[in-house]
């Protein structure tokens, strides 16, 4: 941010304070007509970095995000599917047991 504050002053004769409130008030507009998940990149931006390293974050951001739901997603179908799987060997010896009464009757 400080190299448009910089440029505002000598640019346009700005003082550092009037510069700063300028730079700060279009980040701000900025941020304001774009949804959230971008204010970092803007941020990013002002700060120094190039467009290409503020996409690296956001898309880094994204992968740790996707990441991380989806070994959420993988614990949680794993416990479903041992739940599924107990109650399918319950039914399993169930259904032999009536089996055995059946053929003991026969």
């Amino acid at each position: 941010m400080q190299e448009y504050i910089d440029e505002l002053q000598q640019k346009v004769g700005l003082t550092a304070d009037q510069a700063k409130q300028a730079v700060e008030t279009i980040v701000n507009k900025v941020k304001s007509k774009v949804p959230e998940s971008f204010h970092s990149a803007i941020d990013n931006l002002f700060a120094g970095q190039t467009a290409s390293d503020a996409l690296k974050q956001k898309y880094q951001d994204f992968s740790d995000q996707a990441g991380e739901k989806l070994q959420q997603f993988g614990s949680e179908a794993k416990e479903q599917l041992n739940e599924a799987a107990k109650q399918a060997t319950e039914f399993a010896k169930d259904v032999t047991e009536k089996a055995k009464g059946f053929w003991k009757k026969l």
